[in-house]
């Protein structure tokens, strides 16, 4: 499920002694997960308010967290495509995938798979693995209603990541 090498983890991200995956955030991830908080607050509040459901509102955490992790990542790619140094192009890369993997850990939407191997992809490495991966996942992904709402959040075009990633393996 994973897709890269088991004993190569992102920073923040490591086993408990379960073998658990977790995360930890960056001051600068928790900025862009507060703000989509701030944004959805009073929704959020509402349906788990008015659901009263803990796995409901968990989940509904874990997607919005997401969410944010996202943004923070969209907005480092953006930072290394205008940057004219080498090494801090590599270094807002490496944040932007970090934030997708920890994206990954709290809500395993296949098309973070995609934005993986875009990011791998962006450093010069093979993705060829990492986009058949995601092409797999998403062949077979059924999405929840909050899963939904996070792809449309996000702006997400499926069929045009699938479409690329078939072009590059």
């Amino acid at each position: 499920m994973w897709p890269f090498n088991k004993k190569m983890y992102p920073p923040g991200i490591s086993k408990d002694g379960q073998e658990n995956l977790t995360i930890e955030l960056t001051e600068e991830e928790k900025q862009e997960v507060r703000k989509v908080f701030h944004d959805v607050e009073d929704v959020y509040y509402e349906q788990v308010g008015k659901d009263g459901d803990l796995a409901v509102a968990n989940e509904a955490f874990q997607g919005l967290t997401s969410l944010g992790l996202f943004n923070y990542a969209k907005g480092q790619v953006g930072l290394s495509e205008i940057s004219s140094d080498h090494n801090k192009k590599e270094k807002f890369i490496d944040k932007a995938f970090a934030a997708i993997s920890k994206s990954y850990i709290l809500c395993p939407l296949p098309i973070y798979k995609y934005d993986l191997a875009c990011f791998v992809e962006m450093t010069g490495k093979n993705t060829t693995g990492l986009f058949e991966e995601f092409l797999k996942s998403q062949k077979t992904f059924k999405p929840t209603p909050l899963q939904d709402w996070l792809l449309m959040a996000q702006f997400r075009d499926i069929d045009e990541a699938i479409k690329d990633a078939e072009s590059k393996i």
